[in-house]
């Protein structure tokens, strides 16, 4: 199934509201995890373990580490739904 980045951002919003005390308008697209929404290791983590169970992929270690703004978690959740769509 292919998502798009409305439908993502949404989830995304939803998740990270539902665990914090941000408010949606605040998570953008340009939003850096850690340094514009505050993110530590454990807001990631709660990030992560929603992404994949939500959307049924697996970030790896090396995604992980490169994640860096909403808009990359974005893009990645499309390249890996769209992979295994394929």
């Amino acid at each position: 199934m292919i998502f798009t980045s409305d439908e993502i951002i949404e989830f995304l919003r939803s998740k990270i509201t539902s665990t914090s005390s941000r408010k949606p308008e605040q998570i953008q697209m340009e939003s850096h995890l850690q340094e514009d929404l505050g993110f530590d290791s454990v807001d990631l983590l709660e990030m992560v373990w929603g992404v994949e169970d939500k959307y049924k992929i697996k970030i790896s270690d090396e995604a992980y580490e490169s994640i860096k703004t909403i808009e990359d978690v974005v893009n990645y959740i499309q390249q890996q739904t769209q992979a295994h769509s394929a």
